[in-house]
């Protein structure tokens, strides 16, 4: 990798120096493509979705024609954003790829949303990093260490934040609530896990300057997204993350990426249920909201709040019929102050942990 000017590596790549980056060789094939394999490109075509790449420091660095970039192998079954699908048979130098996510998620594209041009950035395969042994780099052997042991929910409280599709204002929420739990209780310590969906930094710098003690990702476990993988494999994963910021805090609050179908989202429902979770649902319209409280009744939860950003709550309650929720304006920091005090925090059935139970997560400076 020494002898080629990568402008950018991107932001899927968590811990570059741990996987040995900058001292991999790079091969000239790729006889079976799986997720999370790092990809050298060549910028073709800088054009419709996506004309820049998010690296690790949360910059979005613009790429043209010439410029060379790694990337990581992933599907991306969204349904607001790009649809793309990593290739099935071997690949090689010369093969070409998609850019379909900001993150550096790259796979042949299916499907473009006009709003975008219909075209996404394209890109031909300058190599595979591959270490001395000639195996392959991928993100799932450098993700933060398996956490041992099953999850104890009697440490700590859950709240889910999930909603009717991306966009809608999950991240702004979580953090919100995050916020104004340690401003109204500040010996609570609370973390965040976004649980699904397309991998980048950019939630988790969210959760960062909103205060979390502790905020991961999926992609900090080894994948780049969560689309299309096995169930069993995602639940282990999840598993993992709950454990790793459940031994940390007092408040763990799970954000499901995307609506509640795409992205193995219903497997973050199940194991909210599972914890005793309490249940927080963003929606846009009283229509979409409907379908996503009957999904919740699947899991036999009713959501403690349900809010929105552009809808009237007082004509969002009366369409829903949905008493038993509070009906947060997440414009109106009243709503945010009684929703945490008066409707998620009587609830919660556990006390902080004591002063020297908590530990930093591993960054990439200190990854082994």
């Amino acid at each position: 990798m020494k002898n080629h000017n990568i402008k950018a590596i991107a932001s899927c790549i968590r811990f570059p120096d741990y996987l040995g980056l900058s001292q991999a060789h790079v091969a000239e094939e790729n006889n079976s493509p799986n997720p999370g394999d790092l990809v050298l490109l060549r910028c073709v075509e800088s054009a419709g979705a996506y004309t820049s790449l998010e690296t690790l420091s949360g910059e979005n660095v613009p790429l043209t024609s010439g410029d060379l970039f790694v990337a990581v192998l992933g599907n991306r079954f969204s349904g607001t954003n790009v649809y793309g699908v990593i290739p099935e048979e071997a690949m090689q130098t010369g093969s070409k790829l998609d850019l379909v996510a900001i993150g550096g998620i790259v796979a042949r594209a299916i499907e473009v949303p006009g709003y975008y041009g219909n075209k996404t950035l394209s890109a031909e395969v300058v190599g595979f990093p591959i270490k001395l042994t000639g195996e392959k780099l991928n993100i799932n052997s450098s993700g933060i260490p398996a956490q041992v042991g099953k999850i104890h929910p009697s440490n700590f409280n859950c709240i889910v934040v999930c909603g009717t599709s991306a966009e809608v204002g999950k991240t702004t929420l979580t953090c919100s609530i995050g916020k104004q739990i340690k401003a109204s209780h500040p010996d609570y310590r609370v973390g965040a896990i976004k649980a699904c969906g397309t991998g980048r930094i950019k939630d988790l710098q969210s959760y960062q300057k909103a205060g979390f003690d502790v905020a991961v990702d999926y992609v900090d476990f080894g994948l780049s997204t969560t689309y299309g993988l096995p169930g069993a494999h995602f639940a282990d994963i999840l598993e993992q993350m709950a454990n790793h910021v459940g031994k940390q805090t007092d408040v763990v609050m799970l954000e499901v990426g995307g609506d509640l179908y795409e992205a193995n989202a219903p497997a973050v429902l199940n194991l909210g249920r599972e914890l005793g979770a309490q249940f927080v649902l963003v929606v846009n319209d009283a229509m979409g909201a409907m379908e996503a409280l009957r999904v919740l009744r699947e899991q036999k939860t009713t959501p403690v709040c349900i809010a929105s950003y552009k809808q009237n709550m007082h004509s969002l309650a009366e369409r829903l019929q949905h008493r038993d929720s509070f009906y947060l304006d997440m414009n109106r920091p009243s709503d945010l102050i009684t929703a945490v005090d008066q409707k998620l925090f009587p609830n919660f059935s556990h006390r902080p942990i004591p002063i020297g139970g908590f530990y930093n997560p591993p960054g990439p400076e200190d990854r082994i």
